[in-house]
């Protein structure tokens, strides 16, 4: 049985060219600091976002764990959405590890306002100290996959800088969004501190992620790297796939993105599956499947006898996403497995 797997683009796997980079890579340690592919992935991050300069790492959880060091001190406050990813999974990491506050903003959509962050920067007493750092999410992964445009961060990093606040963007799928809107993530970076991106969720790195700034926050990353003992030995063999992502694989996001609307398109003439088709702007479908009487843990099992892994988004909610690994013949053979589920398609050969 072929299983298709629409859990997370983190699944992706490495080309071949990626695979056959590593291959070629000898074993020099970064602590001699002779890695030219780490430097040379460093300098074109650093490039393609217009920023001073770059520090590879090994995640996107150690890249925003690694900026809100840099920018906060302990004790420090931070704003960011309640359904903003870095809160809702990375929380014992920032308690532990960052020893940092999080002042919470409504963020259902995925985007917030001016008035959002000016009511969190005002509701406070004489004696409590503004938040040092604003941090967004783009794309945002609660909300499936929701874009920040460039005019939407610079009127909330406007506020931010006007409070003397830094402004980090967890920016894991950036590229999507930049792919969805067409345009450059450098024109996010001209209003920002800083930026992470994930080079193995949709661009099919085996691992990796990339923190650009300012040389002066990037040298100071680069002690909290230390500090944390986040350094990569033999990162030249993580930083040659990575170097063959960003000139070859981000404008193939766009697929992924067409791929989740056809996947949207043949659900929507589902009754029993209920999506709210303007939300898809990336590479990510939820779907509520509550009128099919299942529960998502339920609908994920029968699905996954099927065939089909798909992630549960909430107790009658689940979500789809589309990556490298998934083609359109596999995301019409995937709506077919979710038709099948349903009580109107007991046969299994239905309308799709």
């Amino acid at each position: 049985m072929t299983i298709i797997d629409l859990r997370c683009d983190s699944l992706t796997l490495p080309t071949e060219e990626m695979l056959n980079s590593m291959r070629q890579v000898g074993v020099n340690s970064d602590i001699l600091g002779n890695n030219q592919l780490t430097h040379e992935i460093q300098e074109l991050a650093a490039q393609i976002f217009g920023a001073e300069d770059a520090l590879f790492l090994t995640s996107s959880s150690q890249s925003n764990i690694v900026a809100l060091l840099t920018h906060c001190s302990t004790g420090d406050k931070f704003i960011v959405g309640s359904k903003a990813h870095i809160y809702r999974h990375g929380t014992i990491n920032m308690a532990l590890t960052a020893q940092l506050i999080p002042e919470l903003i409504k963020d259902d959509s995925g985007i917030f306002n001016n008035d959002n962050i000016y009511n969190v920067i005002n509701n406070k007493s004489a004696s409590s100290s503004i938040p040092k750092l604003l941090l967004l999410e783009n794309t945002h992964d609660y909300t499936g996959g929701t874009c920040w445009t460039p005019d939407q961060v610079a009127k909330v990093a406007k506020i931010a800088h006007e409070s003397e606040m830094k402004v980090h963007i967890d920016g894991t799928r950036i590229f999507n969004a930049s792919v969805a809107l067409g345009t450059p993530v450098s024109s996010y970076m001209h209003h920002v501190d800083s930026i992470q991106f994930s080079l193995h969720h949709g661009l099919s790195c085996p691992m990796g992620s990339i923190l650009v700034g300012t040389h002066d926050f990037i040298n100071s990353a680069r002690k909290v790297q230390e500090m944390i003992g986040g350094n990569i030995q033999k990162s030249d063999l993580f930083a040659a796939p990575g170097i063959i992502a960003l000139k070859s694989m981000i404008h193939r996001l766009a697929d992924d993105h067409t791929n989740a609307h056809r996947l949207a398109d043949n659900l929507e003439i589902l009754d029993e599956i209920v999506i709210d088709y303007d939300s898809i702007q990336t590479n990510m479908v939820i779907a509520d499947i509550s009128a099919t009487g299942m529960s998502s843990k339920e609908f994920i099992i029968r699905a996954r006898d099927r065939g089909l892994l798909i992630s549960c988004f909430g107790e009658t909610t689940v979500r789809f996403v589309t990556h490298r690994n998934i083609m359109a013949e596999n995301i019409d053979q995937a709506a077919m497995i979710i038709e099948s589920l349903i009580p109107s398609c007991p046969s299994g050969v239905c309308s799709i």
